[in-house]
Formats: structure tokens, C-alpha cells, sequence
């Protein structure tokens, strides 16, 4: 996990990733973190152009997708 960020009394967890392709090993930190009662949302950043969510409910957003919702105050 790079990221922990703070909303309020919650907390974002964010990995970001500097390939084009993710895989399950490449959220181990985000598993993890996922048991704290403050983590609301987990999303992995990536330059692949895909968006998805896996069975554990960790976000995988592409770069583009994450600027946009970042500069719009979606996220």
C-alpha cells in the first residue's frame, strides 16, 4: 500500500502501480489493510485501461480513470 489517505473518520487505502497489468500479488498490502474498521474503500492504480473489482471488493481503476474522478471530485 503507498497511500492511506483520510476522509473524515474514514480511510482510503491506494496502491499505485507503474505496469499495465495487476494481478493478485499485487495487492497483498490492500488484503491486509482491508481488516481495519476504518477502511472504506481500497483502489489500485494502474496503467492498464481496464476498470474492475475483484471478489474482495478492491477497486482497480487505470490512471486516466483516477485523474479524471480526481479532478472532478468524484473521489
Amino acid at each position: 500500500m503507498d497511500f492511506l489517505l483520510e476522509r473524515g473518520r474514514e480511510l482510503i487505502a491506494l496502491e499505485v502501480k507503474t505496469r499495465s497489468r495487476v494481478t493478485s500479488d499485487s495487492f497483498t498490502g490492500l488484503k491486509a489493510i482491508g481488516e481495519l474498521s476504518r477502511v472504506r474503500r481500497r483502489i489500485v492504480v494502474y496503467l492498464g485501461n481496464r476498470e474492475r473489482k475483484t471478489a474482495e471488493g478492491i477497486e482497480i481503476w487505470p490512471l486516466s480513470t483516477f485523474l479524471d474522478r480526481l479532478a472532478n471530485g468524484l473521489f
